[in-house]
Order: C-alpha cells, then sequence, then structure tokens
C-alpha cells in the first residue's frame, strides 16, 4: 500500500506523542522519520522496529555534566541515542552560532535501533548553516558518520560506515573518558591537530577539521574496549569570525576524495538526487507494509499503548491531542 507524505509525518508524529513526548520534541522525531524515509526509504521500517522501545523512552532521563564546556556530555546510558538527539544537536548549533564551535556527546544505551535516523542530525546542522559532523557508536564499536555541508536545493551529505570503531570517535572517546573536555580548546587541538607538515591547509580550523574527517574513515579495530556506546555531533560556524573561510570546503573536498572509494565505502546524498526522490514521494506516496501501517497506527492512537507515562498526557485513543 501507499501512505502520502503527510501520513508519515502523522503517524511518526502520534506515536511519538503516544511515547510520552511533547509536542514540539515529537514533532522533531517525526521530521527525522521522514528524513530517513527520503533519504534511505526506510523511515517507517525503522520506526516499526523502534515500537517495542517506545514505552521505555524517557526523555527526562537526560543531565548534562558541564554547561561551560566546550565539549559538553550529555549522560543518557540507559536510554537509545534517539532520546538525545534532539537537546544535543540543538545545544552543538547554539554553541556554534555563538562560539563558532559545537561540540556535543551523549552517552547511550548498547542497542542502537534508532541509527538509522541520526543522519538527519547532519541534514538539519547543515539546513541551519552549519558544517556538521555526526558520529555514532554502537556497543560493538561499529561507527557510522554522517558529515555535511548547506547546499542547495538540499545540503550535500555523505555517510561512512565502519565495523569497527573509527579513529576520530577513539578520539573523542579518550577525550570523554579522561575528562579533558572540562578545559576549553586544548582537547580538540592536541587529539586532532598536529604541525608536523603533513597538513593540506593553512588555517589551523581547516586542518583540524580535515584531520577529523580523515580519521573517520580509519578504523582502529584494537580500540573497541575503549569505545562506549554514543553519538557526538559537532557543528562549525563558516563565517564565524572565529574560523578561516577555507573550513568551508573542507567537507565537500573530503566527499568527493572519498566518494566510490572501495574502502570504507561512503553514501553521497546529493542534492538535486535528494529533490528528485522526495518530489516523486510527494506525487507517488510512500509504499509501507500493510502491516506495519496497521501497527504504527494502532500504536499512535493508542491501542497498542501500555498503561505508562505517556498514555497519561492523552495518548490513549481518540484523546490525542495531534489528532484534534
Amino acid at each position: 500500500m501507499h501512505v502520502s507524505v503527510r501520513e508519515v509525518l502523522d503517524l511518526a508524529d502520534r506515536c511519538f506523542g503516544a511515547a510520552g513526548f511533547p509536542e514540539g520534541t515529537a514533532r522533531a522525531h517525526a521530521e527525522s522519520i521522514w528524513w530517513t524515509e527520503a533519504y534511505r526509504g526506510t523511515g517507517l521500517t525503522t520506526l516499526h522496529t523502534l515500537l517495542d522501545e517506545l514505552p521505555e523512552l524517557d526523555p527526562t532521563a537526560l543531565s548534562l555534566d558541564d554547561r561551560s564546556a566546550r565539549l559538553s556530555v550529555v549522560e543518557g546510558r540507559d536510554q537509545p541515542a534517539i532520546v538525545a538527539s534532539v537537546p544535543v544537536l540543538d545545544l552543538a548549533c547554539a554553541r556554534a552560532d555563538r562560539q563558532g564551535l559545537g561540540v556535543v556527546h551523549a552517552h547511550t544505551r548498547d542497542r542502537n535501533d534508532s541509527a538509522p535516523v541520526l543522519g538527519h542530525l547532519a541534514y538539519k546542522a547543515a539546513e541551519r548553516e552549519f558544517l556538521a559532523l555526526v558520529l555514532s557508536t554502537d556497543g560493538d564499536g561499529a561507527t557510522t558518520a554522517v558529515a555535511g555541508t548547506p547546499e542547495q536545493p538540499y545540503p550535500l551529505l555523505a555517510e561512512v560506515a565502519l565495523e569497527a570503531p573509527a579513529e576520530s570517535a577513539r578520539k573523542f572517546a579518550s577525550i570523554v573518558r579522561t575528562g579533558r573536555y572540562h578545559q576549553r580548546d586544548a582537547p580538540l587541538t592536541q587529539a586532532f591537530f598536529t604541525a608536523d607538515g603533513s597538513e593540506r591547509d593553512g588555517a589551523a580550523d581547516a586542518r583540524l577539521f580535515d584531520r577529523l574527517l580523515q580519521g573517520v574513515t580509519t578504523p582502529r579495530p584494537d580500540a573497541t574496549d575503549e569505545i562506549e556506546p554514543g553519538v557526538t555531533v559537532l557543528c562549525i560556524d563558516p563565517v564565524h569570525p572565529r574560523y578561516s573561510q577555507g573550513v568551508r570546503q573542507v567537507v565537500e573536498r573530503f566527499i568527493r576524495e572519498h566518494e566510490g572509494a572501495a574502502k570504507p565505502s561512503m553514501t553521497v546524498f546529493e542534492p538535486q538526487a535528494v529533490q528528485d526522490t522526495v518530489g516523486m514521494l510527494i506525487s507517488e506516496g510512500v509504499e509501507v507494509e500493510h502491516r506495519v501501517w496497521r501497527d504504527l497506527f494502532e500504536f499512535g492512537t493508542g491501542i497498542l499503548a501500555p498503561s505508562f507515562e505517556g498514555s497519561e498526557k492523552g495518548a490513549g485513543f481518540g484523546l490525542n491531542s495531534l489528532d484534534q
């Protein structure tokens, strides 16, 4: 069967509302499901996979360790990464807007069925005119990285998936594990920047970001024990006075140099191709199995919702405020 684009958003919105998420946050997550459908073709199936977890999600379970740290750490070890995604993105973007750079890491649970939607964070950051990098690591150390840069008609995104921890993920984990994130700029500079003459860019900020991106494609199988499950979001404002103009070209060059490489494989989401896909989905609708649609509809209307906090906020059948 086929459903309209609007129904994809509404189904997802109702499901997150039934799970107890506030209206605005539920809508933000619904948009990430639509993004996953448009970019990957798996939005509704991913949401269906999450149905068993949705009643356990607790958007109030997160805590921020140090509000003054340049690299902020959010605690959410008992929650899937999707719970931390909205506040982590907003904090990283806010820091980038004020300081030119925003880096936020969130500890999450080992299993991460929500990993396919995390590329939406890079999309939203790039849509807000930031350069973005999202690193997601599961309990086995496998790393997925999505880099993005503002383009038209949609942001240019690229995804790299490694079965082992990426070198950049290992370095971020070391900064967090040793507590060095309490320092100001020194941790990132020490971890990713070297002045050995091998860097391709003249400005220090462009060199640092280039090294960070190169580390995304470098697997470190020996570092699995050093990695804890989590997601890291890094945003840079390319027009901030703190940064040089050269940093804007770093992401696109990284994508073009690795595009089509045998190892590691990179999936590139070209703006024009995405526009064509979105246009087709708007015109023809989104294909979904009837069983998947039925389960999502029933959960979102409260038929499958167990007795938990979300059901006390009007998530029951016929009572969900999103239906009114």
